[in-house]
């Protein structure tokens, strides 16, 4: 599991979890690509883990799988259909 910064500003150290994305990266030594993986509706990091592991296996290529705000251990709540997000 990896956390990705929201901003392009350096986090402080003691930043909130809420200044990050949970992230899961898998790479594939011999990879030439790299696939961004959104999982869909009523999932999370840990239902889709073995799915993009069998992605990167499958194809050889790095996969990064992000988390939705509201689901699984992403603080915040989920967006409604009228919501934007940034």
């Amino acid at each position: 599991l990896a956390w990705i910064p929201r901003s392009l500003e350096p986090p402080k150290a003691d930043a909130p979890l809420e200044d990050f994305v949970p992230s899961l990266l898998l790479t594939s030594p011999s990879a030439r690509f790299f696939v961004l993986y959104l999982h869909s509706n009523a999932e999370d990091l840990g239902r889709c883990r073995s799915f993009c592991t069998v992605l990167r296996t499958q194809f050889q290529v790095h996969v990064l799988a992000v988390e939705y705000p509201g689901y699984g251990v992403c603080p915040g709540d989920q967006a409604s259909e009228g919501t934007v997000v940034e």
